[in-house]
């Protein structure tokens, strides 16, 4: 899911003055996993939920193909 998160540093001093609204740290996006709720850059959707990457290998696993060496190369 996409959560807009309020991430205020409380910059603001007596020179610089609190922007609120339209401050960029007041209304930051969040990719959350649906399934573990962590933080993720990159989520995937399945059957209508978001997963992130370590989930979503989880739930589905992975498949390796094996490298075949040559006789006589290591």
């Amino acid at each position: 899911m996409i959560k807009i998160m309020d991430e205020c540093c409380d910059c603001a001093n007596g020179a610089y003055p609190c922007l609120e609204e339209s401050c960029e740290k007041r209304h930051v996006k969040h990719l959350i996993c649906d399934q573990c709720n962590a933080d993720a850059e990159t989520l995937y959707d399945v059957e209508g939920k978001q997963l992130c990457k370590s989930c979503l290998e989880a739930q589905f696993g992975t498949v390796e193909v094996p490298v075949l060496m040559a006789k006589g190369y290591k």
